[in-house]
């Protein structure tokens, strides 16, 4: 793009300023460099082209970006080198992290009350717990889960049909729970509204700028090996967290 009425050393300090800005923020600023370099290059303009060229040799980076290589190429040079996938800024891994941090104590407690309504209506309904167990039986939702849909015949309380199905649902994808209302304690139509608006939420952080971007990054990485072979693939290592992840004393990390 060329921009009209300014000269070459106002273009060059702004650009340095941006990137500059961009690294302080980046959670991986070697790799955005080595990323900034690899388009600099591909302006295929010889000043800048020696430039990204001097950088990548003082990284010891001097390699053709991935984006160029062909597929094996690209397979090759993944296999030999550490993969990793950040957020684009330290400022979206903490938004992000708050987010679900949000749905999951929301979550947590509408799972109080959800348990809390159901030993309710069974205690004022005591046909409702076998009703409950037919409507788990005939459900999609346990199609593929035979050792939880043999379980449910055998439980005597409410407490223990949740206990039961618990790992099919959680904060995100709660569409067990949301059905079990409606169609098990229709009467309770406060607590099915309010988790319908917690799906909602949780589908908009799933579907956010973010996390499809995470997404995208994984498609991009692993997608050459779908078809070549997935026994090149690399390694997929996920940092999960926790309640424990900011703790800095030593023997509580």
């Amino acid at each position: 793009m060329l921009v009209i009425g300014i000269d070459s050393y106002t273009k060059s300090t702004k650009l340095v300023n941006v990137i500059e800005q961009q690294l302080e923020s980046s959670l991986n600023p070697e790799q955005y460099l080595i990323n900034i370099c690899h388009v600099l290059k591909n302006q295929q303009h010889r000043t800048l082209t020696d430039i990204a060229n001097f950088i990548l040799h003082q990284l010891d980076k001097d390699i053709p970006h991935s984006s160029m290589l062909s597929t094996s190429q690209a397979m090759e040079n993944r296999s030999s080198n550490e993969q990793e996938i950040w957020f684009q800024t330290k400022d979206d891994e903490i938004n992000t992290q708050k987010s679900l941090s949000k749905i999951e104590n929301n979550f947590t407690s509408l799972m109080v009350r959800v348990n809390e309504t159901f030993i309710k209506c069974v205690a004022e309904k005591p046909d409702l717990l076998h009703k409950i167990k037919l409507w788990l039986k005939n459900s999609d939702y346990l199609t593929d889960h035979i050792s939880i849909s043999t379980k449910i015949p055998d439980t005597k309380t409410i407490e223990e049909i949740f206990d039961s199905i618990h790992p099919i649902y959680d904060c995100i994808d709660c569409d067990l729970i949301m059905d079990m209302c409606k169609a098990l304690i229709p009467e309770e139509q406060d607590i099915a509204n309010e988790l319908g608006a917690h799906h909602e939420d949780a589908e908009k952080f799933y579907s956010s700028t973010t996390i499809e971007q995470l997404k995208k990054n994984l498609e991009n990485l692993y997608q050459p090996y779908l078809a070549n072979g997935i026994t090149k693939m690399p390694k997929m290592i996920i940092k999960l967290q926790n309640r424990w992840s900011g703790i800095k004393m030593k023997g509580l990390k």
